[in-house]
């Protein structure tokens, strides 16, 4: 969005400037409050309040923008993310290796703040003793090595396995017992509806407006 925006400006095009945000993008900046995050949002604020056309794939995205950047109603558009459930079925018959031994339950996605697995496995920790279940993180990025040293001090480094990047995912998601989503804030989970269309249970915080229809449905 930013190089475009840019680009416009440079060469000074006449061509009409679309960008799209999907994670409640400024929420997620001003919450951090730190000099480089201050800036970002100075400068997405000019992208977006220069947008001819803004899409997000939530309300919840939709109303971070409207609330930060000055533009009008009518130039915010929500789309939904295009899944293919066909693929969705096909991709996770997929022959891998098990993680771990069944039964477990998986969170997906990159290993940052903004995710809080920080959470899930303190939530794990309070019931370990009470279940049988593993805990499978698939998922790489900064937090991975915090993660993985709280999981140690925890005691549960027998009972989570971080697995780290995998293309496809979704073969573990088939063998899960449930899906677990710890986000402060997301727009549209992908996960989330790839577990439900592989008929999988979701836990989920309220970190968008897709969970509170999912909730009504």
């Amino acid at each position: 969005d930013l190089i475009a925006w840019l680009a416009v400006k440079l060469f000074r095009a006449k061509a009409k400037l679309v960008t799209r945000d999907n994670t409640q993008l400024f929420k997620r900046l001003a919450s951090i409050g730190s000099v480089k995050s201050r800036l970002w949002l100075y400068l997405l604020r000019k992208v977006f309040s220069s947008s001819d056309l803004i899409l997000t794939n939530s309300d919840s995205a939709r109303t971070d923008i409207l609330r930060y950047c000055n533009v009008c109603a009518h130039r915010v558009r929500t789309l939904g993310n295009p899944l293919d459930l066909r693929e969705i079925d096909l991709l996770s018959n997929e022959n891998v290796d098990m993680p771990c031994c069944l039964p477990y339950w998986i969170g997906v996605g990159r290993l940052c703040q903004v995710k809080r697995f920080d959470i899930l496995l303190e939530a794990f920790h309070r019931i370990k003793e009470k279940v049988r279940h593993n805990l499978v993180l698939v998922g790489d990025g900064p937090s991975r090595v915090t993660l993985e040293a709280n999981a140690r001090e925890l005691g549960l480094s027998q009972r989570v396995v971080f697995t780290g990047w995998l293309d496809n995912p979704l073969p573990l998601i088939r063998h899960s017992s449930a899906l677990i989503l710890t986000s402060e804030c997301e727009g549209l989970p992908n996960a989330v509806i790839e577990a439900f269309a592989l008929g999988k249970p979701v836990i989920a915080t309220r970190c968008s407006s897709w969970i509170a229809h999912f909730e009504e449905r």
